[in-house]
């Protein structure tokens, strides 16, 4: 995870100085761990996410309830929606234009 917070701070360049960053933890269901980085700057929020041994990068998309993080619409990727405490990991697939829930209950663990 350390790279990957590396990798995410050069990626944000000077941006991430000024970057709120948070580190947390989730279960999910079969036990499955999710490790997500939130950056929270003066741009679109985005988060690192290391899920099924794959590290991806999200920015935070329009949502009605909660916050949804995706990759472009053009690409497949995962997508994350968080509201309060839950979690929720899907994966888009721009081949097919739609979406699939891998993991619905994923429940917070913060790390200090």
């Amino acid at each position: 995870m350390i790279r990957a917070i590396a990798a995410f701070t050069v990626l944000l360049g000077t941006a991430a100085q000024a970057a709120e960053i948070e580190h947390v933890l989730y279960r999910c269901e079969r036990d499955v761990a999710i490790d997500v980085i939130y950056v929270e700057s003066s741009g679109p929020d985005q988060v690192v996410l290391r899920a099924e041994e794959h590290f991806t990068i999200l920015t935070a998309t329009p949502s009605a309830q909660g916050k949804r993080y995706q990759n472009s619409p053009v690409l497949s990727d995962y997508v994350w929606w968080v509201e309060e405490d839950r979690a929720m990991l899907g994966w888009f697939d721009a081949d097919k234009g739609s979406e699939e829930t891998l993991f619905r209950e994923c429940r917070e663990r913060r790390l200090d």
